[in-house]
């Protein structure tokens, strides 16, 4: 009797469990235990409710026992497994899935979560190949297929990986998981309508879905929407009220939006809630010195340094942000931290280094730094026309020189996204560009204006196409260029005798020839400064004379206008 009556507290034992009533459940594998000591299920189901819990050593042990008591049982191992895998035990992880392997070769959970730690382990190919063995088991397996979409995804098999998430969606309509998934991906393919749909599919299925609403709100914003991604965020916290990211999140679009008290708001709400977060002391930092209280910000990045052995500390922004109040030991510190991390420079460190008097001037931003801007600018610039004028000072100086030509052959040197070819086009027989970045020339290409566009370095290009161009132009591109001697020689040698060599860059109102530009915007762009007489100087002695030098509004960031050098050189 007693055992018949063990056998009913655990089957609601398992009821409960698989209701998601943990604790429930394990009171009443523990009664089970109470009167039957040995018995494996209980103690097994047991140690899985401790992994689910996070207390994966306990899991093990229970487990374990388990397994002693009736190793034959494949799902015994299997769940020691997951239990080893919560404490990176990968390999001993892998030996437990191929023992419940053996004991049943047609297990598509062992398959797949096999494939997790292989995934894990980096060990690619073999999760793949581990995912697909759960799949021919059961082809509608709807986590085997999202984890295979994963590492496909990871792996830049992005259309391999969307057909696994489209057939998850397919087989299970109703999952969230797989629409939510499938907009991860499309997310990261810059595919956002899609992603949007796929997002909002999710939250309709399960509306308290908080990591839907908060990338929901990531899509929202980089449309530009900002209104309505506050809103997904503020959606977020309300079903996840201690999710971190999407208040962090909400509070980097309300600093967009211009509303600061309501971003330092948040802000706050972090640093109480997380103390250890420095990410959120910088930002408090950085919007408190833009309102000109840099003790305040000085504070704010104090704690932050404090936090400096932290995994993935942001010591760029830190160093950043040091630099900005003056403190340029401290800022070097941090930035040469990051450039341990990050030889790349992907942040442009380097030239920070050296406008605080660290280091050398480099010859030119980092291409890292230039992709990592222009493959996010590279969506919006065509939007930027009402901000962005360094076309139309190209254009202009061309047509001040050359008015009324016709049937010039013309190089767009840092072609961008096609607004100087647009400009151009009309007095081109021939209009080629190239850029380096392979986002702008998708979008150049877009504009249609174009005869030929070019993958490259400018002047690897330019040296290797001598006397083939009337007019070389380049808006917004050598501002990222210290020295201007290269460049300046590979287009002479590419221009034909009487050719015009015509582009924009930031003047500089002190005596130096190069310097980086100031902090605050143009410097965390990777952009130089230059000097008029280095320019002319230059030019001379290259085999150019000035015919146009003179300033005009280049952009306009919010009220503040940032004004360009636009240069005209001619071939003697």
């Amino acid at each position: 009797m007693a055992l018949e009556r063990s056998d009913a507290v655990l089957q609601q034992a398992i009821h409960l469990h698989e209701k998601g009533q943990l604790a429930e459940a394990a009171v009443l594998y523990r009664k089970v235990l109470a009167q039957d000591p040995k018995n494996a299920d209980a103690l097994s189901l047991l140690g899985v409710i401790e992994q689910q819990r996070g207390n994966a050593p306990a899991a093990i042990d229970l487990i374990g026992r388990a397994i002693k008591i009736d190793p034959s049982h494949a799902a015994y191992h299997a769940n020691y497994g997951t239990a080893l895998r919560e404490l990176k035990r990968f390999e001993a992880a892998l030996e437990s899935y191929d023992r419940a392997l053996a004991l049943r070769p047609r297990f598509a959970e062992a398959f797949n979560n096999r494939g997790n730690v292989l995934r894990d382990m980096k060990r690619f190919d073999e999760a793949l190949s581990s995912y697909d063995r759960a799949l021919e088991v059961e082809p509608a397996y709807g986590d085997a297929l999202g984890n295979r979409g994963g590492v496909l995804g990871a792996l830049g098999r992005h259309d391999e990986a969307l057909s696994c998430f489209d057939r998850w969606t397919v087989l299970n309509p109703g999952n969230s998981c797989a629409h939510y998934n499938r907009g991860v991906l499309l997310q990261t393919l810059k595919r956002r309508g899609e992603a949007i749909a796929a997002y909002e599919r999710a939250i309709a299925l399960k509306p308290d879905f908080a990591q839907a609403h908060n990338n929901l709100g990531n899509v929202l914003a980089e449309e530009g929407k900002f209104g309505e991604a506050a809103a997904s965020h503020e959606r977020a916290l309300q079903a996840s009220p201690g999710y971190i990211e999407a208040r962090m999140n909400l509070a980097a679009i309300l600093r967009k939006q211009g509303k600061l008290d309501d971003a330092i708001a948040q802000y706050g709400q972090v640093t109480a809630n997380v103390p250890q977060y420095p990410d959120a002391y910088i930002a408090l930092g950085e919007i408190l010195f833009d309102r000109g209280k840099q003790e305040d910000a000085l504070r704010a990045a104090k704690v932050a340094a404090r936090l400096k052995e932290r995994p993935s500390f942001p010591h760029f922004s830190l160093g950043l942000l040091l630099a900005r109040c003056g403190r340029r030991e401290d800022a070097r510190e941090f930035l040469l931290a990051y450039l341990e991390r990050d030889p790349d420079d992907a942040e442009g460190a380097r030239l920070i280094l050296a406008g605080l008097g660290f280091a050398s001037i480099p010859e030119r931003a980092s291409e890292s730094l230039l992709r990592k801007l222009y493959s996010g600018r590279a969506e919006r610039w065509g939007g930027a026309k009402s901000t962005y004028r360094g076309h139309e000072l190209v254009a202009a100086a061309v047509e001040k020189l050359r008015p009324g030509a016709k049937g010039l052959d013309v190089l767009d040197a840092g072609c961008g996204t096609g607004l100087v070819g647009d400009e151009l086009r009309a007095i081109a027989r021939r209009l080629d560009g190239v850029d380096l970045m392979p986002e702008m020339l998708e979008r150049a290409k877009e504009s249609r204006v174009y005869d030929a566009l070019h993958r490259g370095d400018l002047i690897d290009f330019l040296a290797a196409h001598p006397r083939a161009y009337d007019l070389v132009s380049s808006a917004a591109t050598l501002i990222h260029f210290g020295d201007l001697q290269p460049v300046f020689r590979a287009a002479h040698a590419s221009l034909k005798p009487g050719g015009l060599f015509v582009f924009t860059l930031f003047p500089s109102d002190e005596s130096a020839d190069v310097s980086v530009a100031p902090l605050g915007g143009l410097a965390e762009g990777g952009c130089y400064l230059h000097g008029r007489g280095y320019v002319a100087r230059i030019a001379a002695e290259l085999g150019f004379s000035v015919a146009l030098m003179e300033t005009g509004v280049h952009e306009r960031h919010g009220d503040r206008e940032i004004v360009g050098l636009v240069v005209a050189l001619e071939t003697r």
